[in-house]
């Protein structure tokens, strides 16, 4: 099978909640590309699923050295970042979330968020 596949396998995986499936998949596919930016994603969020918050921020990072100005991925490192107690890191993923997508209301949010939590 091709990293296509295993990542497109990957994700029917995560839409019908099999998160043990669907990481196996995203790892078989970044056996074949270690790179590919869509089973990095997915990887991070089977971790995520799993709550494994350590691994999921690890593929978080990568991505970022991949994609380093899409808001999306520091949002939902930061909420990894969060769950793992964090908040100091959480904190600045979203204000650079916040940066690259002032327009939406959702990054202020998530940063209103840790700010209140750090008091």
């Amino acid at each position: 099978m091709s990293t296509e596949e295993y990542s497109r396998q990957g994700y029917e995986q995560l839409q019908k909640e099999e998160y043990e499936q669907a990481r196996s998949f995203f790892q078989r596919a970044l056996a074949e590309e270690s790179a590919h930016p869509d089973s990095l994603y997915g990887i991070a969020r089977a971790h995520f699923k799993l709550e494994a918050f350590d691994k999921s921020i690890q593929a978080f990072d990568r991505l970022i050295n991949l994609v380093p100005n899409n808001a999306m991925i520091y949002s939902e490192r930061g909420v990894a970042l969060h769950w793992t107690g964090n908040n100091d890191l959480a904190l600045a993923d979203f204000d650079k979330a916040v940066a690259l997508e002032p327009e939406n209301p959702y990054r202020y949010s998530s940063r209103a968020y840790i700010k209140d939590r750090l008091k």
